[in-house]
């Protein structure tokens, strides 16, 4: 890796752990850790989601899924249905309060992400803008 590169990947990590901590000292999410809102976010845009599906999107192993989903059932997050078909898939939901959770945090975490970038200035931010579209191409 050459040492431009490398730079990058440092202040990649730092920016984000610097959002990360900046979203926990004012407190917006609550008691929710960002795997649980990514948990979250994955079930509301995926259909008929499977604790296989979350494991393999959250790169982690089917027994770390189920705790995951086992904290958010608990808190009235999501809901585990049983396929009527075949009763060894569960299918996972989100509840109403899950829906409302995930509103909420999406919503707190675009404001302070804005209000984040907001210390770039307009040249900073479309030079920002042409590089991330430039790597998510």
């Amino acid at each position: 890796m050459d040492i431009l590169t490398e730079k990058l990947v440092t202040l990649l990590i730092t920016s984000l752990r610097s959002f990360k901590s900046k979203l926990q000292s004012v407190g917006g999410v609550g008691s929710f850790s960002h795997v649980q809102i990514e948990t979250l976010r994955f079930v509301a845009r995926h259909d008929r989601t499977t604790m296989k599906m979350l494991a393999d999107y959250l790169a982690i192993q089917p027994p770390s899924a189920t705790a995951i989903v086992n904290g958010l059932v608990k808190k009235g997050e999501l809901a585990r249905k049983f396929e009527a078909s075949d009763r060894r898939l569960v299918l996972l939901t989100l509840t109403p309060a899950g829906q409302k959770t995930l509103v909420s945090c999406q919503t707190f975490i675009r404001k302070h992400l804005r209000d984040f970038l907001e210390q770039l200035n307009a040249t900073e931010k479309r030079n920002l803008i042409h590089l991330l579209e430039k790597l998510n191409d």
